[in-house]
């Protein structure tokens, strides 16, 4: 899931993402480097960085990508489409998917974690990625058959990378963004505010 953060680390832009995670240098290359190297799984392409800097990531795609679908942003896949089935109250059989294996989560401390959980700094996690990948890869290739949830900003994205390779593509790992905060009762997205609102809810009925 490239979004707004990934590609301003690309295209070596200066700041931070809205969570508080710097663009390195070095970071921006490993990222860059995924996309030239033309992964064989899935990618997905926010729409919100299409609409703010569309023009650049189309000249940068064009110029580095090859002759790949990922060199033209229309074939990339939605970057958004769990973000918005957990707002339409449709993440129901994403979760009961991911329950029916182990599964371990790369997040920070806010998000609860479903059978496991390698710990994540809230910001400038890309600082401890050796650490973090270290303890991801181990676990691993303890658990081969398990699922990988990433919530941990652009460094996601190398770590999804470095498990593809590291199991020849037979470990899943699906990089999450902000998907879990409601359901830990944290709001970092204006929609997270309406998910929290309906669980809420759906908590009333339950207990009424």
């Amino acid at each position: 899931r490239f979004g707004d953060g990934e590609w301003h680390a690309i295209l070596v832009d200066e700041g931070r993402n809205c969570d508080g995670h710097q663009y390195f240098p070095d970071m921006g290359k490993r990222l860059a480097g995924i996309i030239r190297g033309d992964p064989p799984y899935m990618m997905g392409l926010q729409p919100l960085c299409m609409k703010t800097m569309g023009d650049r990531i189309e000249n940068w795609l064009w110029d580095n990508a090859g002759n790949t679908y990922l060199r033209r942003p229309q074939f990339w896949l939605d970057g958004d489409v769990l973000h918005g089935a957990s707002e339409a109250g449709e993440l129901r059989r994403f979760q009961h998917a991911i329950r029916a294996r182990p599964s371990v989560m790369v997040c920070n401390a806010d998000i609860t974690p479903f059978d496991a959980s390698i710990p994540v700094p809230k910001k400038d996690a890309w600082l401890e990625y050796g650490q973090i990948n270290h303890a991801l890869i181990t676990y691993c290739v303890q658990k081969p058959d398990a699922v990988v949830l990433l919530s941990c900003g652009p460094m996601a994205k190398v770590l999804v990378d470095d498990v593809y390779h590291a199991f020849d593509g037979k470990v899943t790992a699906v990089d999450c963004g902000s998907l879990w905060e409601p359901y830990a009762g944290v709001e970092t997205r204006n929609y997270h505010r309406a998910v929290i609102g309906r669980l809420h809810a759906e908590t009333r009925q339950t207990v009424a």
